[in-house]
């Protein structure tokens, strides 16, 4: 559960004192300081407002979890402050948790306990070593397509012979790509069949390019070897 953000005008002057509860340990960012740390990265953010009560539930575990975990930072933003980078990061409720890594948000919606917040950085951050292209869910899917410059994504399905002899030159790629501006993923729709469906993907592999967030996707439609990608990168770069 979590507070509206449209309860903040409301009960600001009344609930302002608490504060200094909900800001005491880890570090609360500015919103300059909000776009270093995401540069940085990884950060974990818990976007707050001090006179919500969940922010003031939360305060004590997120203080916790940034005394034990070191691989990264945990930081905090008082909306109340900053309103208007709350309403940029698409912010509606109090406390909202995201993850950054490669400026990439990846939103938090488990249990608020320090064990889950653990487990879910753990997982997160050990995807991003192992691999330089990502694994796409309905949690994360929106998140890339914020990141600048261009993003090609393969829906795929694992079982698939098309797929499973691809699945080579989509890596090969992945490992080429040295352009930050170029961001590589793949949706395994035996498991994200929504985000699949929203797409209308009916074949395996399909590989679309997006310019624009959502408003811009483009199918590929070439053949599927590592020249020819490169080349169709480049094109619209």
């Amino acid at each position: 559960m979590m507070c509206s953000a449209r309860g903040v005008i409301f009960v600001l002057l009344v609930a302002y004192h608490g504060a200094a509860l909900v800001l005491g340990g880890a570090e609360t960012l500015s919103e300059d300081e909000f776009k270093d740390a995401i540069a940085d990265g990884p950060v974990f953010v818990a976007f707050i407002s001090p006179w919500c009560g969940f922010s003031q539930a939360l305060a004590p575990i997120w203080d916790n979890l940034a005394k034990d975990v070191k691989t990264v930072k945990i930081a905090k933003v008082d909306c109340d402050q900053d309103r208007q980078l709350c309403e940029k990061e698409d912010v509606a409720g109090f406390p909202t948790l995201i993850l950054y890594v490669n400026e990439r948000p990846i939103l938090f919606k488990g249990d608020r306990k320090l064990t889950a917040f653990k487990e879910f950085i753990n997982k997160h951050i050990e995807e991003d070593k192992e691999i330089g292209f990502v694994e796409l869910t309905d949690e994360n899917f929106s998140g890339f397509l914020k990141t600048s410059g261009l993003q090609f994504v393969k829906f795929y399905k694992p079982w698939s012979g098309h797929c499973h002899s691809f699945a080579p030159v989509w890596e090969e790629l992945d490992l080429y790509n040295s352009d930050t501006s170029v961001h590589i993923g793949k949706v395994d729709c035996t498991v994200q069949t929504s985000l699949c469906a929203q797409f209308e993907i009916t074949g395996y592999p399909t590989l679309l390019l997006f310019s624009d967030g959502m408003k811009k996707a483009e199918y590929y439609d070439k053949e599927r070897d590592l020249e020819s990608l490169i080349n169709f990168l480049h094109e619209h770069k």
